[in-house]
């Protein structure tokens, strides 16, 4: 092969990289669009924060028959706190002392348990270390 075989080889190969990271990363502001303008401006929060954000993921899934937000926090017995599409507080379906939650809400966590499969991640968009 010769060297100039092997640099239109390398080249071809950088593209084909390139093209291909650009389609399997999805962006956090490209996700975040579909979101309410209350919870854009959350996600901003947990993303500048970083690694010191209380919260450490954000899931959305269906409680009683409309789409909910759970914020999971990250440690130290805090609360996982559940907000309806507008924004407002619901409970806290789990964590705190007791890994219950506030009890304002008892049926949330079995109906979060039975949304399982259809819940999806809205926050870390790549993954991060939560579930």
């Amino acid at each position: 092969m010769t060297l100039r075989m092997r640099l239109l080889f390398c080249g071809f190969m950088l593209a084909v990289l390139a093209v291909l990271s650009a389609c399997s990363a999805p962006s956090h502001a490209s996700s975040a669009g579909a979101q309410p303008a209350w919870l854009q401006e959350r996600l901003v929060i947990y993303e500048t924060a970083g690694r010191q954000s209380p919260v450490i993921a954000v899931h959305a899934w269906t409680y009683k028959g409309q789409t909910v937000y759970e914020m999971l926090a990250g440690c130290c017995d805090r609360f996982n706190e559940l907000y309806d599409a507008s924004g407002r507080y619901l409970c806290a379906p789990g964590g705190g002392f007791t890994g219950m939650g506030d009890g304002k809400c008892p049926d949330a966590a079995a109906a979060r348990r039975a949304a399982e499969g259809n819940a999806r991640r809205i926050w870390p968009v790549n993954g991060g270390d939560a579930q």
